[in-house]
């Protein structure tokens, strides 16, 4: 081999270290995101009503929104233990674990278990994709909703004008006798 050859490998060798190093690191921040949040989610009880945002404000300079990412997260913790093996990055997790993300998390998670690493631009296009469908079968069911509504309106007025007509009938038979 030559020495631009032997570098090469090298440097290969250097960058995969450096990639399973990285990927131990971010692993191991996940799990410090869950611990933050069931701190925060501990402390938020403990400060009571009133006494979490000025706490959360005095000991960090953070807005409830910042609080809020490391709580949900530790919450979806509690539903998926392995959530500190998927591969996915740390705007991803806060997004999967935020409540507008509900509809996709289940294939979320699927595809960061087989290994695949979803950029934040997927799990936003998935978060997208997802509510979209259940606008959409919202509105559908919506709509079938108010189709059923309309027949029985309609049946009504129908039984409505049948008792109506059946009234003045025996009006009329009344005022003639």
């Amino acid at each position: 081999m030559t020495d631009v050859q032997l570098d090469l490998v090298s440097n290969e060798r250097a960058l995969a270290q450096h990639a399973e190093a990285i990927r131990v690191l971010g692993k191991r921040a996940v799990r410090d995101i869950i611990e933050i949040g069931r701190r925060l989610t501990d402390a938020k009880e403990l400060a009571g009503h009133g006494g979490w945002l000025p706490w959360l404000d005095r000991e960090f300079g953070w807005k409830e929104q910042s609080a809020r990412n490391f709580m949900q997260v530790y919450a979806l913790s509690l539903k998926s233990p392995r959530l500190g093996d998927f591969n996915i990055t740390f705007e991803g997790l806060y997004l999967l674990a935020s409540p507008s993300a509900a509809e996709a998390r289940e294939a979320i998670i699927k595809r960061t278990k087989d290994g695949e690493r979803l950029t934040l631009a997927e799990v936003r296009r998935m978060t997208a994709e997802a509510k979209q469908a259940q606008a959409e079968e919202n509105a559908e069911r919506r709509a079938a909703d108010l189709a059923k509504a309309e027949e029985r309106l309609e049946k009504l007025r129908a039984s409505f004008a049948e008792r109506e007509k059946k009234i003045r009938k025996e009006q009329a038979r009344a005022k003639r006798a």
